[in-house]
């Protein structure tokens, strides 16, 4: 399963009505509303963006597809989508899940409000990994091809989707960007950091500057590299420094079992 989680969007009736429009074939298979039309699901969520009229983008929107081949029951859907937002921590919040069938992906949209039923603003922290463990989870738990997203928080690409209807795989660049950003979750320390990667195959190579202190950095997976920034600029060093807080100091780093110091590597690296 792959999911796509968009930017938070500011109207409910836009998203209603791209996710229910009839050339899609739409099937409200889970909500906890009492609509189902966009003129009444609409006006239950205005209801409840309305106690945080401060937030100007209450729209969460993502989308949930299965590898080609795979299909669920409209029960297994609902099932994993209130799953997938209550890890998510939308279980208060109002939601719908609506299944499109005019694709050979079997796919959900996903519709929630930020602002729960008391008011409260959603967290969106670290919101795409955390979806993306959930994801995987949900994938293993229902049986599912467990798949990584695009590249950052984009939609993929023309071809990333055909590459993954023809083969139910994404690129090794996509892998390692998933990879990247789950090691860098909850702010781990650089150690932490090397050994999560190691542990799934990654090897991290950082290039020293004159000064000895890290520059820049790339990833490798079944021997394709890639440089930090092709991946996106939050896994450049600098955006690891952000993502990862303090203890980024190379000469400091520990070197985990199985992997090594990429500080001993050639600058070309």
């Amino acid at each position: 399963m792959i999911q796509r989680i968009a930017k938070p969007g500011r109207s409910f009736r836009k998203a209603l009505a791209y996710d229910l429009r009839d050339d899609r074939i739409p099937e409200l298979v889970g909500s906890n509303m009492a609509g189902e039309e966009i003129d009444s699901l609409a006006a239950e969520f205005a209801e409840v963006r309305w106690l945080r009229d401060d937030l100007s983008k209450p729209v969460f929107r993502a989308s949930l597809s299965l590898a080609p081949g795979e299909r669920l029951s409209s029960g297994a859907w609902r099932a994993l989508s209130g799953d997938y937002l209550h890890a998510l921590g939308y279980e208060q919040a109002p939601w719908v899940a609506i299944r499109h069938r005019n694709t050979r992906l079997d796919h959900v949209h996903l519709v929630a409000s930020r602002v729960d039923f008391q008011g409260w603003r959603i967290d969106p922290s670290f919101e795409l990994p955390r979806g993306l463990a959930t994801s995987q989870e949900l994938s293993r738990r229902y049986g599912l091809t467990a798949v990584g997203p695009g590249s950052e928080n984009r939609a993929p690409s023309r071809g990333d989707l055909a590459r993954f209807e023809r083969s139910g795989q994404v690129a090794i660049k996509d892998r390692l960007a998933e990879h990247v950003r789950l090691a860098a979750r909850d702010r781990p320390t650089l150690g932490e950091f090397v050994a999560r990667l190691a542990a799934q195959g990654v090897e991290i190579r950082i290039r020293p500057g004159e000064d000895g202190e890290p520059q820049g950095v790339s990833f490798s997976l079944d021997g394709v590299a890639c440089r930090g920034g092709s991946l996106g600029r939050a896994m450049t060093w600098r955006g690891l420094q952000r993502a990862l807080g303090c203890a980024m100091s190379g000469r400091a780093m520990p070197r985990p079992c199985g992997a090594r110091s990429a500080l001993d590597l050639p600058e070309s690296a």
